[in-house]
């Protein structure tokens, strides 16, 4: 699928947590790509505008789409009768790597927290999709 990025805006990659919108994953950020996660205010009890960004390398960014590859897999199988809820989210035959990539990159994440920033930005969609079983795309507008 092609896409076109609106004016200002980078892709997101990976969508690891979503709620109403992605909440957590992996977008560019000045081409290179960053895990990001969706800051809660506690204060007002929602999602802020504010986003922590941790930068990948091309390793942890390679395991990450190989994650959501796995993913998309058991949900097109999911879609198609194939496997039920129970599996989620992953094929059986693909549940041990998974575990072992999410595992690496939450590991990754979590050794970078003295590096990450936080940047405002905006997530929209990029495109509905172009297939009943195809997932949406989504692009981000950071403001820093």
């Amino acid at each position: 699928m092609t896409v076109t990025l609106q004016t200002g805006f980078e892709l997101v990659h990976v969508i690891y947590d979503y709620w109403d919108q992605p909440r957590s994953g992996v977008a560019d950020y000045h081409g290179e790509p960053h895990w990001f996660e969706n800051i809660f205010d506690e204060e007002h009890d929602t999602y802020s505008d504010d986003y922590w960004l941790t930068r990948l390398t091309p390793e942890e960014f390679a395991s990450a789409k190989d994650q959501s590859e796995m993913f998309l897999r058991w949900r097109h199988a999911f879609d198609r009768g194939e496997v039920d809820i129970s599996s989620h989210p992953t094929l059986p035959q693909d549940a041990e790597r998974y575990e072992k990539l999410k595992n690496q990159i939450q590991t990754a994440i979590k050794s970078k927290t003295a590096q990450r920033f936080k940047v405002p930005g905006k997530i929209i969609l990029l495109g509905p999709p172009t297939e009943k079983r195809e997932m949406a795309t989504f692009q981000v507008q950071w403001s820093g």
